[in-house]
């Protein structure tokens, strides 16, 4: 049994009775009888409920203002990824000090890069200077891939595991993604020293060295398994 919404012609209150209601039935504010066949008061089911915002469903009800939506910035915008990553890290920087930022990390990479280079040049006629380069070099090399790996896996995991397992992607996170200014000139200043190695000690550097001690360690697995067989088949 449904019930229907009655407006009184006398007095215009809105009445709820029953569909099955006689005509003749009083209103309860006047008294005058309720004509079923009169206008009656829309029904809740009737009214078009509207439909909740998108902003609103995803909890962005700040972003509905008096019937407008104001559209969000595109996630892909550089500029907004940089202010979000500056604030995930907690870095919310002011345009004054990230110009200054800049400028003093340009120097700090300039001062290294110079001070490395002269180093190397230096060391060539000088075995003690050079034994100290070599010697600090490794820490230089470990310090800069730190530099970069551990704010990959502050951003998120998966940058973290690229940089671990790619080394060549860490060149790309260091120049288009870190945004610590001093942690990039030191990456860009030691990565820039170990390419000069190629000019000032060609025969010393730290991928010929690397390069031999891989295959050192190659060559010894190899030994190892091909031992291990021939005791198997003893």
């Amino acid at each position: 049994m449904a019930d229907i919404t009655l407006i009184c012609s006398g007095c215009g209150k809105q009445v709820t009775v029953s569909e099955y209601v006689e005509a003749t039935s009083p209103c309860p504010g006047c008294g005058l009888p309720l004509d079923k066949n009169g206008p009656r008061a829309a029904s809740p089911l009737s009214v078009p409920q509207e439909k909740p915002q998108l902003a609103s469903m995803l909890g962005r009800d700040s972003l509905v203002t008096a019937g407008h939506v104001e559209a969000p910035a595109p996630a892909f915008d550089p500029a907004v990824q940089t202010v979000a990553a500056r604030r995930k890290r907690g870095q919310n920087y002011s345009e004054f000090k990230m110009w200054l930022n800049y400028i003093f990390s340009w120097l700090f990479f300039l001062t290294l890069l110079g001070g490395l280079l002269y180093w190397q040049w230096q060391g060539q006629g000088d075995a003690r200077i050079m034994g100290v380069y070599k010697a600090t070099r490794w820490w230089l090399t470990g310090g800069a891939w730190l530099a970069v790996l551990i704010p990959a896996f502050q951003e998120s995991w998966v940058q973290g595991v690229l940089n671990l397992l790619i080394p060549p992607y860490s060149i790309y996170y260091a120049l288009n993604r870190l945004d610590h200014f001093y942690l990039r000139g030191f990456y860009v200043a030691v990565l820039l020293t170990l390419a000069a190695e190629f000019y000032f000690l060609p025969n010393q550097t730290v991928l010929h060295i690397a390069q031999d001690n891989i295959a050192q360690w190659t060559a010894g697995v190899r030994q190892q398994i091909s031992h291990a067989g021939h005791k198997l088949t003893e």
